[in-house]
């Protein structure tokens, strides 16, 4: 008994602020998308709902045609979009 309640006690997984690719980011937040390329245009729709956030992007050296988010970028997604559910 004593081991299940110290498992419950644990902090639970966090995802790690790392570059992530848009659509691997987008599969992350959106796990039952059709496709990757759902999945990236989901969270590109999100990202553009959240006033001032793709400035900030952009101020980090976003690109629009960019392939992938730095962590610094990831880090202000989170910030905004709250952190997504970690794949077990």
């Amino acid at each position: 008994m004593k081991q299940f309640f110290a498992t419950m006690e644990q902090e639970p997984k966090r995802v790690q602020v790392r570059i992530y690719g848009k659509a691997e980011l987008g599969l992350m937040y959106h796990p039952y998308a059709v496709s990757d390329t759902t999945a990236r245009h989901w969270l590109m729709r999100e990202i553009s709902y959240v006033p001032g956030l793709m400035d900030k992007l952009y101020a980090t050296g976003y690109r629009k045609k960019a392939r992938t988010f730095t962590p610094c970028q990831v880090k202000l997604i989170f910030e905004a979009l709250g952190e997504p559910i970690p794949q077990t």
